[in-house]
């Protein structure tokens, strides 16, 4: 039996508890987005064990936002009134702004992907090792 076949939908009278878990997961997407650009901006480096967590958590997040959508577009087919019917067209909104988070994280991952800590160090290049160490350094001294 498929995924969708088992899923449970939530009645209207739980649009508080989705808005919230989409909310959650946008803020987390936008907060890694982010953290990666200032990684990728500051040439700093990120672990492969990091790294690839990221990717993981992100890889199945974007998989299950259909859950989401499908929830949506059934509450929509409902009679609903005026405030529920914005609330839903503004998570609609926000569905798509988390879209973009989740590409975007995917996208600064996979290009962070050939300058991990781990990979800078198997390149035996010694100038970019001792800035590497030197930036860690730094980034403890905070």
């Amino acid at each position: 039996m498929s995924q969708r076949a088992n899923q449970q939908w939530q009645p209207i009278e739980r649009l508080s508890l989705v808005t919230f878990q989409i909310e959650t997961l946008l803020q987390a997407a936008n907060e890694q987005r982010a953290s990666l650009q200032e990684a990728k901006a500051h040439r700093s480096l990120v672990d492969d064990s990091t790294l690839g967590r990221v990717i993981t958590v992100f890889t199945a997040q974007k998989k299950d936002l259909w859950l989401f959508e499908e929830q949506l577009q059934r509450w929509r087919a409902e009679d609903l009134t005026m405030i529920q019917r914005a609330e839903i067209e503004r998570l609609t909104r926000q569905m798509r702004n988390l879209h973009e988070g989740i590409n975007a994280v995917l996208v600064l991952a996979d290009e962070l992907k050939e300058d991990t800590i781990e990979k800078v160090l198997q390149k035996g290049d010694a100038k970019r090792s001792l800035e590497m160490l030197i930036q860690l350094w730094k980034q403890e001294q905070k």
